[in-house]
């Protein structure tokens, strides 16, 4: 259908977007990059586009290169919040985690009230073992998203790893009794059946 509006439709970036989307979802990658990139030099602000390409790059092990386009996405939209977490991501991966968390910080900044900033702030604190701060960003989080059990199970496992028990079986619990994540579930069971029995627990009340 996309295809078969070509001919008629070439200028249209969205129609590009679509179909580049479309050709990544069935396998066609080189036809998804070329049409991605396509949509940005008719509409270089097109944001999904960046996310898509980045995407695209990364998945096919150029993480570099997905860093350096998102680098360039963020130069000309310097507000897109969402194109500066996902860079913060990637660069975390490469890694460089100092330039991630700059990233990271530059996008609460712009929108102190995203969850995804916050989210992605803690997870890559958390994997350095900065467990003091990864609590204080999923702390963020919760705040954020009171009734997301991911959240919980952020914070839970956060709070768990930075050794406060009492703080951890409270998120753990209330992330196991709402998610639909048969993983998370897995891990928070696993987690609280290690914990020693409600009110022996010892911790530094950080909730």
């Amino acid at each position: 259908l996309y295809t078969s509006a070509l001919p008629e439709r070439s200028h249209d970036p969205y129609l590009h977007f679509y179909l580049g989307e479309l050709y990544q979802r069935t396998g066609e990658v080189r036809k998804a990059e070329a049409a991605l990139r396509t949509a940005l030099s008719l509409a270089p602000d097109l944001e999904g586009a960046w996310l898509r390409l980045a995407s695209l790059l990364h998945e096919r092990g150029e993480t570099r290169e997905a860093v350096a386009l998102l680098e360039e996405a963020t130069a000309r939209l310097d507000h897109a919040v969402p194109l500066l977490v996902r860079l913060g991501v990637l660069e975390a991966l490469l890694p460089d985690v100092t330039r991630a968390l700059a990233t990271l910080d530059r996008a609460a900044r712009i929108a102190p009230l995203s969850p995804e900033v916050w989210r992605a702030k803690g997870d890559i604190l958390l994997a350095q073992g900065a467990y003091p701060e990864a609590i204080e960003a999923f702390s963020r989080l919760v705040s954020l998203r009171p009734d997301d059990p991911s959240a919980h199970f952020s914070l839970g496992l956060a709070l768990f790893k930075g050794g406060d028990l009492p703080g951890a079986r409270d998120h753990l619990e209330r992330a196991l009794r709402g998610t639909k994540d048969p993983r998370q579930a897995q891990i928070a069971r696993r987690l609280i059946e290690s914990l020693p029995p409600d009110g022996q627990e010892t911790g530094n009340g950080i909730r």
